[in-house]
């Protein structure tokens, strides 16, 4: 499937180090399923300032017909791509129109992407494929949105229900019949998908109590699926700019029963401390609760917490 890489004149097509004579090779082996190819590749088809390069828009469509092919690392070639379109936001100073290319050529293989969200039998693959499909924008249509909607319902994976409603809010399109998914994760992330549809509109209170509950139900999927190694910071951060929300979320979660979240709450107080100034004040009194925490590591967290509150937390600093 690859026969054809000879048609496109690489050596007259430059990336990160020069001349891209390389690429074919490089090509050759990640469709042979050599992750290191993939990620030499990757690196050198994508600026470190962000951007691309003249041979990036070339690669694409062998990208994507690599992942049909049978020793590929189809989930790891989809998020190449997907990592592609974050980089196509800057025109390579050499040549205007590399940026429009490459989205254009990862667009194009959006069939292949509806393909494998539908129907591969891997759920990181179809996650993976959900996600691409989100980042191609909503200005993409040829039947994203059906699909994501689709996948969100149907799909026995957890997993690719949460990639699915994310891709759908990605869109700017909410997912409001997935507030009642059996998986607290999924549930969470439509509420997500609401709140950020309109910020400046009020959340029911069921939405704000799925919001409550379901990010401490869903905490182990939070860092499995979004690659937080904070996942209460993570669901502020997605929340913003609902900065009295946070403020609300991460006060219930300093009193909950558990002290693993009580950690994740303590750890999380930093969002909204860090972008709402108001925060420090109302913040104040639930942090100097928490100063007596049983667990020693919420007690530590929180003296942490209290040390960037500044002047507002001098009330609760006891003296040495």
């Amino acid at each position: 499937m690859l026969d054809d890489l000879a048609t496109v004149d690489w050596a007259a097509l430059t990336h990160r180090h020069g001349p891209a004579a390389d690429v074919p090779e490089l090509l050759r082996s990640v469709a042979e399923g050599d992750s290191d190819a993939l990620d030499t590749l990757e690196e050198r088809l994508v600026r470190v300032a962000g951007g691309v390069y003249p041979a990036t828009s070339p690669a694409v469509p062998f990208l994507v017909r690599i992942l049909d092919m049978p020793a590929a690392r189809t989930e790891a070639v989809l998020g190449s791509l997907a990592r592609l379109l974050d980089g196509d936001e800057h025109d390579h100073p050499h040549d205007p129109g590399a940026a429009e290319a490459t989205r254009a050529a990862v667009v194009a293989g959006l069939p292949s992407y509806l393909r494998l969200l539908a129907a591969h039998p891997d759920e990181g693959v179809r996650s993976a494929a959900a996600h691409l499909i989100g980042v191609l924008g909503p200005e993409v249509a040829g039947g994203a949105s059906a699909a994501l909607r689709q996948a969100s319902v149907v799909d026995r994976s957890e997993l690719v229900r949460t990639a699915a409603v994310r891709a759908l809010g990605s869109r700017g399109d909410t997912a409001d019949d997935r507030l009642a998914d059996p998986s607290p994760m999924v549930r969470l992330v439509a509420a997500i998908a609401l709140s950020d549809a309109d910020p400046a509109a009020p959340l029911p209170g069921p939405v704000v109590q799925i919001l409550e509950r379901d990010a401490v139900a869903a905490l182990d999927v939070i860092e499995r699926t979004q690659y937080a190694d904070r996942p209460l910071t993570w669901v502020l951060e997605e929340l913003a700019p609902r900065y009295e929300l946070q403020v609300r979320l991460v006060t219930g979660w300093l009193r909950h029963p558990s002290a693993a979240i009580r950690r994740a709450a303590a750890q999380a107080v930093s969002t909204p401390l860090r972008t709402w100034p108001p925060a420090a004040a109302m913040l104040v009194g639930p942090l100097a609760e928490a100063v007596d925490d049983p667990d020693e590591r919420v007690r530590g967290e929180v003296a942490e917490r209290l040390a960037s509150a500044g002047s507002a937390a001098a009330a609760v600093v006891r003296p040495s």
